[in-house]
């Protein structure tokens, strides 16, 4: 709204919409370690991505590349 100081004062209204587009931001997973372990020792690995989007998008961990005859992908 604008008003002037004229006499008598007048003024308008107007109105818009303003759409605000999203970017998509990529997490942040930083690198791993290389581990060396003995055959049949539990490895655990805790992974501490950051995702910088507001809101924050949900994070989905996935073991990749597992060793042969280890976990599959689908169930890690």
């Amino acid at each position: 709204m604008v008003t002037d100081d004229g006499v008598p004062p007048l003024s308008v209204t107007n109105t818009f919409t303003v759409f605000v587009a999203t970017t998509n931001s990529a997490p942040v997973l930083p690198a791993q370690l290389n581990h060396t372990i003995a055959e049949l020792t539990p490895l655990v690995v805790t992974n501490a991505a950051t995702d910088t989007d507001i809101p924050a998008n949900t994070l989905t961990y996935m073991l990749v590349a597992p060793p042969a005859g280890r976990l599959s992908p689908s169930r890690a």
